[in-house]
């Protein structure tokens, strides 16, 4: 897998943030299962991304889905992963760069990371979170953390079974009345 890099050098025609490490849209890894491609999102995939989030539990209109593809894909500090069979996504994964008082380097963040139904078990989602790794590398972060709910117990043993190690509770409060 290819590494991606820490800077943006220029926006193409579309103002899109282009990153070196992206000059060849697609790539697939020993880890990547055949027939699947791995490459950077774009706004073009936002209804296929609507419907993944809606399959995460995160109902998403396309249009809002666009908006943040959009805004996402203009940070340097954000990457998002298509996985593809035969041209149609069948999961994404984003990660999210952040410093921190605590940490002297950059930590790594996964946002979202989900695989359509049929496809899960496939090897398509340790494909994506190998890429989201890849990045947080890329970034010099030194550690790479993720969320799940207390429900997803699947995705607990897919994170245990990645490397992955509970290390606390996630505790949320809404700010919005």
């Amino acid at each position: 897998m290819r590494r991606v890099a820490t800077r943006c050098d220029a926006r193409g025609r579309d103002g899109i943030v282009r990153h070196p490490a992206e000059e060849h849209p697609t790539s697939r890894t020993a880890a990547t299962p055949a027939g699947v491609e791995l490459r950077p999102a774009q706004p073009t995939d936002a209804p296929h991304v609507a419907e993944l989030l809606g399959e995460l539990g995160y109902p998403s209109p396309v249009d809002e889905t666009r908006r943040r593809l959009v805004r996402l894909l203009e940070s340097v500090d954000d990457r998002i992963v298509v996985a593809s069979r035969d041209g149609e996504p069948i999961g994404v994964g984003s990660v999210h760069r952040l410093n921190g008082l605590h940490d002297t380097n950059a930590i790594a963040f996964i946002t979202a990371l989900v695989v359509t139904e049929r496809e899960r078990g496939s090897g398509v989602g340790r494909a994506l979170l190998a890429a989201l790794e890849d990045a947080a590398r890329g970034w010099g972060c030194e550690r790479i953390l993720v969320t799940s709910a207390n429900r997803r117990a699947d995705a607990h043993a897919f994170y245990e079974r990645g490397g992955y190690e509970g290390t606390g509770r996630r505790f949320a409060r809404a700010l919005v009345p």
